[in-house]
């Protein structure tokens, strides 16, 4: 059991919509899911409202198997977020401030 009701609540939805469609699902699921953090749980839910908005055009995957970039999750993440690129740490780290380099840090923990 989980002490956060938020995370709780998002748990509980994650296996209800697991249990709505049980082929394919591994039995470890429920282990994966009590080890998510809130932020995380949070952000699998963007994930999942993103993935199965329309698109506004026909695609030949199933609803919710969008494919996204790197650049779509850290949007949805964060899309405020403004991170320099790994190559600008390598050439610039020690010109970089305090906050880009957490910036940085958020965004390559996306991956």
């Amino acid at each position: 059991m989980q002490s956060d009701d938020e995370l709780q609540e998002r748990w509980a939805s994650l296996l209800e919509n697991v249990a709505a469609a049980a082929d394919g699902v591994l039995p470890s699921l429920g282990q994966v899911l009590s080890q998510l953090t809130p932020t995380e749980a949070r952000y699998l839910d963007r994930i999942w409202e993103r993935v199965l908005a329309s698109t506004g055009y026909n695609s030949g995957k199933r609803k919710g198997r969008v494919d996204l970039s790197f650049a779509n999750l850290v949007d949805i993440c964060n899309p405020k977020m403004r991170a320099p690129s790994p190559a600008e740490m390598n050439v610039y780290r020690s010109r970089m401030s305090a906050e880009q380099i957490a910036a940085f840090d958020e965004m390559t923990n996306l991956s």
